[in-house]
């Protein structure tokens, strides 16, 4: 597909964390085969441990270089997210009642719309008391 960019990095975390998984269960069974005060199976148990580690140490630092490090939020598009999604309403709760918020969330979802919007077109709120209620 054209302009697709690939995973990758993460992928390979998504691997590490599969093998760190494995290396897991390699150790609890290890841990369950040990007789009375010896365990013969403290070399695997050790190897499985420092290979866990190893890994995760590397891993988590190539992600960081290769795929975390420059990323930015896009604030304006955070704050819309933030702003158009039903869940706001909760803060409206004490203000309408949870009956009333709940009708208004409902008929936003109906309609499509952002409840605030909805809040707004039926100017069941002011501007400033959105404002105030931290929503604008």
């Amino acid at each position: 597909m054209a302009g697709k960019v690939n995973p990758s990095m993460l992928e390979m975390g998504n691997q590490v964390c599969f093998k760190v998984l494995g290396n897991d269960v390699t150790v609890s069974f290890a841990m369950q085969a040990g007789q009375l005060e010896l365990n013969v199976m403290m070399p695997v148990m050790a190897q499985a441990i420092l290979e866990s580690s190893e890994i995760l140490t590397n891993s988590i630092r190539v992600i960081g270089e290769k795929c975390i490090a420059g990323i930015t939020a896009n604030v304006k598009r955070c704050e819309d997210y933030a702003r158009n999604t039903s869940q706001v309403a909760t803060v409206l709760v004490p203000i309408l009642g949870y009956a009333k918020v709940a009708e208004l969330v409902k008929t936003a979802l109906k309609l499509k719309i952002p409840v605030i919007k909805l809040i707004k077109d039926k100017k069941i709120m002011t501007t400033k008391e959105l404002k105030y209620a931290g929503l604008l």
